[in-house]
């Protein structure tokens, strides 16, 4: 997996005033730059409200204050899902989810070839 940020060729971040035409060109190509090309898809994490036992509450609270189960997804370039794990404490950091997966091969984490 990769973060990729988009940054100007001179290493600033980009502004959103790029006009439509080099913008719709980059869209086309910006999956064969050298820094993206064995991305597989994105990851993120989700917060989803929880009814738990009022005795197990405390693990279950996270930022949101109130009880949520942290969902962790990854969906590839079609916009797909290719991964969801659900059922962590609200107050299990995104983090801990991920090296968790990654951790554990029986979870099927998606890599990407030869990763």
């Amino acid at each position: 997996m990769c973060v990729f940020n988009r940054m100007d060729t001179d290493g600033d971040e980009t502004d959103c005033d790029r006009d439509e035409e080099n913008e719709a060109e980059e869209e086309k190509n910006w999956l064969i730059l050298p820094d993206v090309q064995d991305c597989i898809g994105a990851i993120d994490g989700t917060h989803v409200r929880a009814s738990v036992r009022e005795h197990e509450q405390p693990k279950y609270i996270g930022r949101k204050g109130y009880a949520t189960q942290n969902i962790m997804a990854a969906c590839d370039f079609n916009m797909c899902f290719t991964f969801a794990w659900a059922g962590w404490e609200g107050a299990a950091h995104d983090t801990r989810i991920f090296n968790e997966a990654l951790r554990r091969p029986e979870i099927n984490f998606p890599h990407p070839i030869g990763g």
